[in-house]
């Protein structure tokens, strides 16, 4: 299956296309409302500490990380175990 060439653009139409292609990028990117507070209130005072649902995600993380870790140094420590038994056995004889 033969595909058609591209067809080669003039420099105006390039930059036609880049210029409506930057709008449309400034156009997704742009904000899209503003919060007013009001007026007894200042930007100081608000808290912006973590939510009860980011800390709960964050104790999750650390209790997933702490678990890998135990589970990894469980698996290290049956690993060390099978090989000393093995090692056991090769010098009796009873595997090769």
């Amino acid at each position: 299956m033969a595909f058609a060439p591209k067809r080669k653009r003039s420099a105006r139409e390039t930059a036609k296309r880049e210029k409506s292609f930057r709008q449309h990028l400034a156009k997704k990117n742009a904000p899209r409302g503003r919060i007013v507070l009001p007026p007894d209130v200042r930007i100081e005072d608000l808290d912006w500490g973590e939510s009860a649902q980011e800390a709960g995600f964050r104790r999750l993380h650390e209790m997933d990380v702490a678990f890998e870790k135990a589970e990894l140094e469980h698996l290290r420590r049956k690993c060390a175990l099978l090989e000393a038994i093995i090692r056991k056995d090769r010098e009796r004889g009873d595997i090769s």
